[in-house]
């Protein structure tokens, strides 16, 4: 008997859904950046706006709340260009500084370093022989990809531990410093703005602090389950009569945090 080998059957592909903040097909994204902008901008902008920069990331928002907007928006390095639905032009969006009912939407590098230090002195509350003293803004990092999508600048900062060390017979201050990275970003499912510790180490040391034993030790004991834990910075207010759509959270590359609103 002649044996029959049976044909597999073809395979159904599916389209693979597009990542959030991957860049959307040639032609959209040509027929964005096409678009006229609003107002006059600096050259550096305009580098940033028309060439390789700009990293336009596609989102239908729900203006109308009718159903889905046709209006989009472009979020790029050091800013977000808006364009409205039938508008001959687009505009760069300013940031706010507050929500419409007020609270604050604006941090300078100075008070995420504050921030910072509530949040390492909690996470440290139970370490041995040692406190937070401080914490200093010292920079921020690049952009980063995950592999799934683009992360924010992160705040580096200089987290200053005080304790005591034994020279001899004698006890004397002494001082740690902790390198922490810190992400802050927008929650949509809670309507928040978040940071997260991402990475830390041990800067420098003048020794362990009596009584607390291996300092590297302790630190990794309770920083390494705080490595991306959210910690809430503001809700964004909003009703559901009265949605306010947030664009953006950027880090700036000077520490500050800007919030970009549909306009």
């Amino acid at each position: 008997m002649k044996k029959v080998t049976a044909k597999p059957k073809a395979v159904s592909r599916k389209p693979v859904t597009r990542a959030k903040n991957v860049a959307p097909p040639p032609s959209i994204s040509s027929a964005v950046t096409k678009v006229n902008v609003s107002r006059t901008v600096k050259a550096a902008d305009q580098l940033e706006i028309s060439g390789r920069r700009i990293r336009p990331g596609l989102t239908f928002l729900p203006r109308d709340r009718s159903g889905p907007s046709r209006d989009r928006y472009s979020d790029f390095e050091n800013g977000v260009v808006f364009w409205r639905s039938g508008a001959a032009k687009a505009e760069l969006i300013t940031p706010r500084a507050k929500a419409p009912n007020g609270a604050k939407m604006a941090w300078s590098a100075s008070e995420v370093a504050a921030l910072v230090r509530a949040q390492m002195q909690r996470m440290l509350k139970t370490l041995r022989g040692g406190t937070v003293a401080g914490a200093a803004f010292a920079g921020t990092t690049d952009y980063s990809w995950d592999g799934a999508g683009v992360h924010n600048r992160r705040h580096r900062c200089n987290v200053i531990l005080q304790g005591r060390r034994r020279v001899g017979t004698r006890t004397v201050p002494s001082i740690a410093v902790v390198e922490v990275l810190i992400e802050v970003s927008f929650d949509p499912v809670d309507r928040e703005i978040s940071g997260y510790l991402t990475r830390w180490r041990l800067k420098s040391s003048q020794g362990n602090f009596i009584g607390g034993g291996d300092l590297r030790r302790n630190l990794h004991a309770r920083l390494d389950r705080q490595i991306w834990r959210q910690f809430p910075i503001t809700k964004v207010p909003a009703t559901a009569k009265d949605p306010i759509a947030v664009l953006s959270v950027k880090t700036q590359s000077d520490g500050r945090v800007s919030v970009y609103f549909e306009p």
